[in-house]
């Protein structure tokens, strides 16, 4: 009853007859970057929709309304970002949308609240709370290799819709290119455009922000690297389907950062300028310099952004895993002069709070390192939400990972919730694992003082 009173609100506010989302948009609205006083929306028009329009308001005032209209470009329609600029901080806001001046309307509200000034204002920094998942592979049969379909159940995306998080972090493999689609641009558009338009995702999209890496699947092929031909095209396309505030710098890579409460996130692009994997590993008994997974410039940021960061946690997300030394296929261990330069730079710059997340990998897992630094490093591997499960068996090299937190391997669809709470100087950082329902499988409490360097 309460959301049919919200239509009929709207309804009679605008004055407009109601016409379902699917008869004008391809996918969205998803809400993108949240700042104090401005966020980003992005919305896929449907074929022949001429103009976009949002209406928004604080919840408290709706006589302030605004409005920001965008034509739609008939010859070549794509995709489009509405930057909602000049809000009040802090504030929950209602938004409607408008294709052609009719009003599209939804099984559930449209809203998003901007982050609140807490600096200097107030003793302890706000709780919160996000998501992360990566692998998310949706069935296509004309695409798809014969037998059958890799993609699983993809209501897991109906319980993210209802974990009540502040933002969204997807992990790479967000979803799968096939090879008819990395073999062309319009291929590559393609498949953008139909795993964004699944129906189970679209209530996701809305409920809170959403940021995201990739990894080499939606990036191009299978390992890619800096040297797949549509790399750039590729990179346009990221830019076009997601609404990260920033995408890298000059042009280069889609890496970024994201604050939030005392926390800043730092994610990594882990293969716009990745060497080949083949590359030799060392060159004349020493680490090979010029095999890289995140190249020169990009790791000068990471560490610029580590170093002047007061955040009580210093969160990094990559698509390839960091630290694990058993596993046998990618990450950073696969690349010794970076992984010498990243846990050198950690051990020995005094920066506290550091904690990993990463995917790719097929199950989900927690690491605690402990010869890094002085105090150990977590690593968080969260995959898979919708793509095939890595199933280890006891005999396998992995399944009794000396490094792992006990009762933390899962081999099943799962997605990741992580917490952050507690007063100033006493924060915790709890990590979840939920499965497809929602239903809790595990949880770890990190406090801040674990993760502060030994004097």
């Amino acid at each position: 009853m309460k959301k049919i009173a919200v239509i009929l609100f709207l309804l009679n506010i605008y004055g407009f007859t109601a016409y379902s989302q699917q008869k004008y948009l391809i996918s969205g609205p998803m809400l993108g970057y949240v700042e104090h006083r401005e966020v980003a929306i992005w919305v896929e028009p449907a074929l022949g929709v001429q103009t976009l329009e949002i209406t928004y308001f604080p919840e408290l005032k709706p006589d302030k309304k605004k409005a920001q209209k965008i034509t739609i470009d008939k010859i070549n329609p794509k995709p489009v970002k509405f930057v909602l600029k000049e809000l009040e901080i802090g504030t929950k806001y209602i938004y409607v949308i408008k294709a052609d001046k009719k009003l599209v309307t939804f099984n559930y509200p449209l809203t998003f609240k901007t982050r609140f000034l807490w600096e200097f204002r107030q003793p302890n920094p706000p709780d919160f709370s996000f998501m992360i998942g990566s692998c998310a592979y949706f069935n296509d049969s004309l695409f798809d290799r014969p037998g059958k379909g890799y993609g699983s159940d993809p209501s897991i995306f109906k319980s993210m819709a209802k974990s009540k998080a502040d933002f969204m972090i997807w992990g790479g493999d967000n979803f799968y290119y096939r090879e008819p689609d990395f073999s062309s641009v319009s291929g590559l558009a393609y498949r953008q455009k139909h795993d964004r338009a699944v129906p189970e995702m679209q209530e996701l999209l809305t409920t809170q922000a959403n940021y995201a890496i990739w990894d080499d699947h939606d990036y191009g092929p299978n390992d890619a690297d800096r040297g797949f031909e549509f790399k750039q095209e590729s990179r346009e396309l990221f830019k076009m389907y997601w609404a990260n505030k920033t995408v890298g710098k000059n042009e280069q890579g889609i890496y970024s950062k994201v604050s939030f409460s005392d926390v800043d996130i730092f994610l990594l692009d882990d293969r716009y300028f990745r060497a080949p994997n083949r590359m030799p590993d060392s060159v004349n008994g020493k680490p090979n310099a010029e095999k890289v997974m995140w190249g020169k410039e990009q790791m000068e940021w990471l560490k610029d952004q580590l170093i002047t960061s007061r955040a009580t946690f210093k969160i990094i997300v990559n698509g390839n895993q960091f630290l694990d030394k058993l596993n046998k296929y990618e990450g950073l261990t696969f690349f010794p002069s970076e992984y010498q330069e990243f846990t050198s730079f950690i051990k020995n710059s005094g920066i506290s709070g550091v904690v990993l997340l990463s995917g790719d990998r097929h199950y989900t897992q927690l690491q605690k390192h402990t010869q890094i630094t002085t105090y150990p490093i977590y690593e968080f591997t969260c995959s898979p939400l919708t793509s095939g499960v890595t199933n280890l068996k006891p005999d396998h090299p992995e399944f009794n990972n000396p490094d792992r937190v006990k009762g933390t391997l899962t081999m099943e669809q799962n997605f990741g919730l992580i917490k952050v709470s507690g007063s100033k100087s006493d924060r915790n950082l709890t990590i979840e694992t939920k499965d497809k329902n929602g239903e809790l499988k595990w949880s770890h409490v990190i406090n801040e003082k674990e993760l502060k360097k030994s004097k």
